[in-house]
């Protein structure tokens, strides 16, 4: 009889952690981050954390999209906002250049042949305020929150620039440009990634096949770890005469976070490559 107690307990106590996994990630994620900034402390305090966090979001947003509604356990938080604010300074990117097709009415993209390369260094120059410049040849928007835009010359994956998402609570908000293909044309899509060592968040690769400019119609490929530049691909078949480009930082859980972008590639034509895992944790690493 005493036994009964004692399993009803154990019962009790293994329900309160499963359920309360979210709290005690967030408080060690927490702990660990604030434990990694003081001199000397080896590089696996680091690593550590950086694994703790990939996995907050790994379970926040259900192992495969931020797009999905998620409780306030823990200290999880999601905006309920679905559509871009309004955001005036942000520039509109062109369609691509368009020409007229014999006996039509409407003027329809210029594909760009099949296994040409597109490349994108984020070299084009930032001339922008502070807080609200962007890579001309794309333009912005925000979902929620109030990021703030930059160049970034300090934390790049090669040349002297890169782009930068950033927010010190919970955002999501992204930049993004139109690529031209020839209907029901394959492609494939890398950009490297990377996220404040000491801060948090995500970073996200999006593409829509149809085209549009509404993020959450686009296939998405994301990464959480920290630290580390990760190559992000995403890929499949485009059912326009175009396709759209999201580059997409967000917070979640109120992180510091900042997200960099660089070196982004978009092979037209071949195989294309499947989108990674949600939140890769190996692999792709430079």
């Amino acid at each position: 009889m005493r036994r009964i107690p004692a399993i009803l307990l154990g019962l009790f106590l293994g329900f309160y952690v499963f359920f309360e996994t979210d709290t005690i990630l967030a408080y060690t994620d927490k702990a660990l981050a604030d434990l990694a900034k003081y001199p000397g402390v080896p590089r696996l305090v680091l690593q550590v954390r950086s694994k703790v966090h990939a996995y907050r979001y790994y379970r926040a947003t259900g192992g495969a999209t931020a797009q999905r509604s998620v409780s306030t356990i823990g200290m999880l938080k999601f905006a309920q906002e679905e559509t871009p604010t309004p955001t005036p300074w942000c520039p509109t990117p062109q369609c691509p250049a368009a020409t007229a097709t014999p006996g039509a009415g409407t003027p329809t993209p210029t594909p760009i042949q099949a296994t040409t390369v597109i490349t994108d260094d984020f070299e084009s120059g930032f001339d922008g305020p502070v807080t609200q410049d962007i890579d001309p040849d794309w333009g912005c928007y925000i979902i929620y929150g109030q990021p703030t835009f930059d160049g970034e010359w300090n934390t790049r994956h090669s040349g002297n620039w890169a782009q930068k998402i950033a927010g010190h609570a919970s955002f999501r908000a992204g930049i993004y440009r139109h690529v031209p293909v020839a209907r029901g044309t394959t492609y494939d899509v890398h950009v490297f990634a990377h996220l404040y060592q000491y801060g948090g968040g995500m970073a996200r690769l999006g593409v829509d096949p149809a085209g549009g400019t509404n993020p959450d119609a686009a296939v998405w490929s994301q990464m959480a770890d920290l630290g580390v530049w990760i190559e992000l691909t995403n890929g499949g078949t485009a059912t326009a005469d175009y396709i759209t480009i999201f580059l997409e930082g967000q917070s979640l859980l109120d992180d510091n976070t900042n997200a960099y972008f660089d070196d982004l590639t978009v092979q037209i034509g071949g195989e294309a490559g499947a989108a990674q895992p949600s939140i890769p944790t190996t692999g792709g690493v430079k």
